[in-house]
């Protein structure tokens, strides 16, 4: 029998490679690679790793980087800080990172595009960010950054005017995505206005779970610069700065906005209207808890193909005006979130639709917390034909073990058999 060492090693870079889709890379170097010799050499093989996942430790990193396997990685999750730990030693703070460290790790990823700094800002971003600085003049082809992915209790403060300032102007006309999420900004009105001066090509921008003072988003500055951004991610207590008529430039190439909060009393009509009334190409649309917003405003845009509306606690449901918005839309919508919906009206609105022949593509509907009746169900089920997501938690028409989420088309279709047993008389 050949040995499995006799493969050609094209053979066994393609089996490791399939391991890589399910396991970490921590397990693929910690028992992959001990193997042989000769598999911890083909496991150091740049063509595995796009990707560096960030499970492997700092000195991992360091020594991937020295041996060249992440000459072709297009992602970088910085390892975290803890990996710094050396044997019968204390974890070292921020000043044990070298800048010589990082200038290697740097100068080896000469094709990276996204880098997420997410480990080493939970670890040690409140007292220092050479990670960052010392990026200045490397990995000309980045394109992305990602600060910090997580929600912290005491997010770091982020160093906008000595340090991300400068990194913009020369930089900045090479990024196409910037998340400024999770972190501590003292005025993330001055960020907004560098970024839209320096970055004309940015397509992504993230602004949400954020501290700080002066939170206010300049509409005006961010259309005038971020002609071709795309995504827009923003949410309480980020807040849009006042304006007087809805003239506007526009995001002509939006076609995500989403600003979710809890009873959000910042985003009205005029500001709704003046950051998306010329984004005709607007796909997806989450404005869960916008108080303030009306039906009215929501059938003033200009979008005419919205695919995923999310509009639970808001006060769009208590207006007749709502069943024109999903009238708009329902030739296009695929996912739509009308929880909390108040009141028997959510019957007589989803029946009306579907007798008009709305809601036919839809593949994701939430109900939860709704009075929507089984009957009602049954209708959506029978003339939605691409459903295979129906959110039925808390729903009081429903009886005890029926009341839950339902995935794929087999369990949706039990509703169906089980309509009178579920009946709440």
């Amino acid at each position: 029998m050949t040995h499995i060492n006799n493969l050609p090693r094209e053979i066994l870079l393609h089996i490791f490679s399939y391991y890589l889709k399910t396991e970490t890379q921590l397990s693929f170097i910690g028992i992959i690679s001990k193997v042989c010799k000769y598999w911890e050499e083909v496991c150091r093989d740049s063509s595995l790793w796009h990707t560096f996942d960030g499970t492997l430790s700092f000195r991992e990193l360091i020594t991937c980087c020295k041996k060249g396997s992440l000459k072709n990685t297009e992602l970088l999750i910085f390892s975290r800080i803890k990996a710094l730990k050396k044997q019968n030693e204390p974890v070292k703070n921020a000043s044990s990172l070298k800048s010589s460290q990082l200038q290697l790790i740097y100068k080896n990823l000469p094709r990276l595009k996204c880098i997420n700094f997410s480990n080493v800002v939970e670890e040690i971003g409140k007292e220092k960010w050479i990670f960052f600085s010392e990026l200045f003049n490397h990995c000309p082809h980045l394109r992305e950054i990602i600060f910090l992915e997580t929600h912290l209790l005491n997010p770091p403060k982020f160093p906008f005017r000595n340090l991300f300032e400068n990194f913009l102007k020369i930089r900045g006309s090479n990024l196409i995505s910037l998340d400024f999420s999770n972190l501590t900004i003292t005025t993330l009105r001055e960020l907004c206005i560098t970024v839209a001066s320096s970055c004309p090509n940015l397509e992504c921008l993230k602004a949400q779970n954020l501290h700080g003072g002066n939170l206010s988003f300049p509409i005006q500055y961010m259309q005038k610069g971020l002609k071709k951004l795309k995504i827009l991610r923003l949410g309480h207590p980020v807040w849009l700065q006042s304006c007087s008529s809805v003239t506007t430039s526009g995001f002509p190439s939006l076609d995500t906005f989403t600003h979710p909060s809890k009873n959000d009393c910042i985003l009205g009509d005029l500001h709704f209207q003046k950051l998306l009334m010329e984004s005709t190409d607007l796909k997806v649309l989450d404005i869960r808890g916008c108080v303030l917003l009306t039906s009215a405003a929501l059938c003033s845009l200009p979008a005419n193909n919205l695919e995923r509306l999310y509009v639970s606690n808001t006060k769009l449901y208590e207006l007749h005006e709502f069943a024109e918005v999903l009238k708009k839309w329902g030739h296009s919508l695929i996912a739509l979130d009308v929880s909390k919906m108040k009141g028997n009206c959510i019957n007589n609105l989803f029946k009306s639709l579907i007798s008009l022949g709305c809601l036919q593509n839809l593949e994701s509907l939430e109900l939860n917390n709704t009075q929507v009746s089984p009957s009602t169900v049954k209708v959506i089920i029978h003339n939605c034909p691409k459903l295979n997501f129906l959110q039925l938690e808390s729903c009081r028409s429903f009886g005890r073990g029926r009341k839950r989420a339902y995935h794929g088309l087999a369990e949706i279709k039990q509703l169906l058999s089980v309509e009178d047993e579920m009946e709440v008389t």
